[in-house]
């Protein structure tokens, strides 16, 4: 008997979803008109939900119809703007004791392109870092793939060979610098956020102290902190530029050397990863924002919920990186769904965002 039921529950939604199929070729519908919900075909019918769900899976498996989630049915196939795309992403590494600054500042906007891309009708599949690097051909890896969507945190994109060669569009972002690649580029504008300072600041600095990390971020910041205050007629000896790197102990300590030579000017810090640690170690060393020297650090880490103070305080030039991050993944569906051979670079101005550490002109200070 169970047998025999579930042989007539099958004849049921096969007779339905040929009826279905009847009034689309009767009434010459087009690919994209919207059919009735499953509720209301069952109420129609007279059948079950789960034989309605049953017939509209049916008439889907073939490509009759196809089915958008939040929206309804509609009659197929689906345009090719909404078709299912298999999208690889290569994204920075999560550990288990991951950095809470890097987690603040890259994870999270990652994440929001990779929900963009899933909302989108995208089926993701990570790809190894490993792989841009290598020699041998890596067709492999990429079978099946529509698109790339490639962290610039995630790779050292100085080694990236493999990108010379792909065959399906790729979109790299989380990098500050524009590759020499045959690939599509979502970056940050530092000048606009930069001459801000500038145009804001009352009065000449008496120089300054460019900070940077030793990675190719911190660089293209530094460079471009140096070019536009240059173009604000600062002489070039007035940039005093230092770069963390692994033979110093931490920006604490570099903080500690700097309190005889930052009396009067303006401190640049290329990343909001050791702008904190710079402002503890001025203070302990009897130096004081607004009264001895002022700071701007890069990122903006305390306006996206990290907070190395009780209150945010930290004048800041930065880049909005879950926007940034989102139009990557835009760009890449832009890429694959109409394709053509140019390679797209889109600049994001940057913003800076005033708070106690600089900016904050009282009386004669400084």
């Amino acid at each position: 008997m169970p047998m025999n039921g579930n042989f007539t529950k099958e004849i049921q939604y096969r007779k339905i979803a040929e009826r279905i199929r009847e009034t689309i070729v009767r009434n010459r519908l087009k690919p994209g008109t919207p059919l009735l919900s499953t509720r209301k075909l069952a109420g129609e019918c007279g059948i079950s939900i789960k034989t309605a769900q049953n017939a509209i899976a049916f008439l889907a498996a073939e490509g009759t119809v196809y089915r958008v989630g939040g929206s309804g049915t509609f009659v197929g196939p689906r345009p090719r703007s909404e078709r299912l795309l298999r999208i690889g992403c290569t994204l920075r590494p999560i550990s288990e004791n991951r950095n809470e600054k890097l987690n603040v500042l890259l994870n999270y906007p990652a994440d929001q392109a990779v929900e963009h891309l899933r909302r989108h009708n995208c089926e993701i599949r990570y790809l190894p870092t490993e792989i841009y690097h290598r020699t041998e051909d890596i067709s492999s890896y990429l079978t099946g793939l529509d698109g790339i969507l490639l962290s610039g945190a995630s790779v050292s994109l100085d080694e990236c060979f493999q990108l010379n060669d792909l065959k399906i569009p790729c979109v790299v972002f989380q990098s500050d610098v524009p590759v020499d690649y045959p690939v599509s580029q979502v970056v940050p504008d530092h000048l606009t956020g930069l001459r801000k300072i500038f145009r804001l600041s009352r009065r000449r600095y008496g120089g300054f102290l460019s900070i940077c990390g030793d990675f190719p971020n911190g660089f293209a910041r530094r460079d471009a902190f140096r070019k536009v205050a240059l173009e604000f007629g600062y002489p070039s000896e007035a940039v005093k530029e230092i770069t963390l790197d692994s033979s110093q102990s931490n920006a604490y300590s570099l903080g500690r050397r700097l309190a005889n030579l930052c009396h009067g000017k303006l401190i640049f810090s290329c990343s909001d990863c050791f702008t904190a640690d710079l402002i503890r170690a001025l203070d302990a060393a009897g130096k004081q924002f607004g009264r001895d020297y002022e700071i701007i650090g890069y990122d903006n880490s305390e306006g996206v919920g990290f907070r190395p103070f009780p209150e945010p305080i930290i004048t800041s030039v930065f880049s909005d990186n879950v926007k940034c991050a989102v139009l990557a993944a835009k760009l890449l569906l832009e890429k694959i769904r109409d394709p053509d051979s140019t390679i797209t670079i889109i600049r994001v101005p940057t913003e800076l965002a005033i708070r106690k550490t600089a900016l904050q002109w009282k009386g004669d200070f400084l």
